[in-house]
């Protein structure tokens, strides 16, 4: 776990399987280090993290599109005022899909440019 804040998103939802008091949740992310470093965070991560397994669809443009609008936006400005910069990092283990959870070439296009607007 990082000493910045850092905002881990889960492509789908945890359906409530697990319970970490120590991380903040809310539906599919959850945030540590929001008021800087806690040591009771790495092992919080790790245990939540390591119950988890992937399924379901991959739809990784809708994701991307939501951190770029409701995440980055707001930051941009103070951002560029201090010269400062964010990481987006993605860890899939599939290929994004549409809606209907279908991964063709018009999909991975959208994926692309979703990926290119960052």
């Amino acid at each position: 776990v990082m000493n910045a804040p850092t905002t881990f998103r889960l492509l789908n939802r945890n359906q409530g399987r697990t319970h970490e008091p120590t991380i903040v949740k809310n539906g599919n992310e959850f945030t540590v280090a929001q008021h800087g470093y806690n040591p009771s965070e790495a092992p919080a991560v790790r245990s939540f993290m390591s119950r988890l397994s992937p399924g379901g669809m991959t739809p990784l443009t809708a994701h991307i599109d939501h951190i770029r609008h409701a995440i980055l936006a707001p930051l941009i400005p103070r951002l560029r005022a201090t010269g400062r910069k964010v990481s987006v990092i993605i860890a899939t283990d599939g290929l994004p899909t549409n809606r209907d959870g279908y991964c063709n070439g018009h999909t991975k296009d959208q994926f692309i440019a979703s990926l290119r607007s960052l």
